[in-house]
């Protein structure tokens, strides 16, 4: 019989999307789950329509809690989960009706304890239909990996990402490890380490969760302090655990930190957080990213930096005060253009 799979959903605000979430996931032709929707405090009628799911599948249970952020949501669904194996949706996205069936195929076909597959990017149209791409299953990939192979095909493929909704994992490996409560960026700040747990991981390119972007078109995202800190915390914490733990993909490592540095950069210059220019923590991660972008060979560097990444991290590594400068005129002109 096949195990069950706990599916843990947090869910907050999110009455447009709800019903789709959860159509996409007792629809599956996996039925051996028990799906966990986390009510994180909303205050829309999403409360009332996961209760009504509820009452409509028995494999739907329900937590009600004060609001708390996506980590506390997904720590409260782990307390109770009962599967052998568990899973994450987050409740503006929806997942191809296979998902499960394929992920736990592949586990049980290579003896592995994480299944990882890809994520598609699903967009708005200006009708507020939102458009999910037909799977495609041409030239499938399959590959067998160990915990260094796994954690260097997160931090370089953005399709695989550090997303935990990607991946099907044996409950066993989240022993002793949670979702940092009170932080954003929660899966840069996690994933790595259930990873690390395992012996064996299997990847499919498989495009098999549908990740929500927004409406098409709109390129807005709110980049609030909080998150520019959390999400240096979160990789940075990332980037020493790899150079402690895996020094063979140290070059990789270097290359994740000095992008991810380099684009917290950006966003307290466009938003002309002067605050958090001149905190120490933040300078003191400065000196990490100059060792980074210094120790990296420059083979690897320029293919695998994009190129207006590559400039921008030469020009901070240079100076701090002349990026500065030169980025906040370069975004002053493009908001006038």
């Amino acid at each position: 019989m096949n195990k069950l799979i706990t599916v843990i959903v947090p869910v907050y605000n999110v009455e447009k999307y709800i019903r789709n979430c959860i159509e996409s996931i007792i629809n599956q032709t996996y039925s051996n789950l028990e799906i966990i929707l986390v009510d994180d405090g909303s205050l829309d009628s999403s409360p009332q329509i996961i209760d009504e799911y509820a009452k409509k599948d028995k494999r739907i249970r329900v937590i009600h809690k004060e609001n708390g952020g996506v980590s506390s949501a997904r720590n409260a669904g782990l307390k109770i989960a009962s599967g052998e194996y568990i899973t994450f949706v987050d409740s503006d996205d929806t997942i191809n009706s296979k998902i499960y069936e394929i992920l736990y195929n592949l586990i049980k076909k290579y003896d592995t304890e994480i299944t990882m597959c890809e994520a598609i990017k699903v967009y708005e149209d200006e009708e507020g239909k939102i458009i999910i791409p037909e799977l495609e299953e041409n030239d499938i990939q399959e590959k067998v990996l160990n915990s260094g192979e796994a954690i260097k095909l997160m931090i370089m493929d953005g399709n695989i990402g550090n997303f935990a909704c990607t991946k099907l994992f044996k409950k066993e490996l989240f022993n002793n490890i949670t979702f940092p409560d009170g932080k954003v960026y929660e899966d840069a700040g996690t994933t790595y380490k259930v990873v690390h747990n395992a012996n064996k991981i299997v990847y499919t390119n498989l495009k098999l969760y549908n990740y929500f972007y927004g409406r098409i078109g709109s390129i807005t995202s709110t980049f609030t302090e909080k998150k520019i800190l959390d999400s240096l915390e979160a990789y940075f914490e990332q980037y020493l655990f790899i150079l402690n733990n895996y020094p063979e993909i140290k070059q990789y490592a270097n290359i994740t930190w000095v992008r991810m540095y380099t684009s917290a950069m950006e966003k307290i210059c466009m938003n002309n957080y002067i605050d958090l220019w001149d905190r120490e923590d933040v300078i003191e991660k400065y000196e990490y990213f100059k060792k980074a972008i210094d120790e990296i060979d420059k083979e690897i560097l320029y293919n695998n930096l994009e190129q207006y990444r590559l400039i921008s991290a030469v020009i901070l590594r240079h100076s701090r005060e002349i990026y500065k400068k030169m980025f906040k005129t370069i975004y002053n002109n493009l908001k006038n253009i």
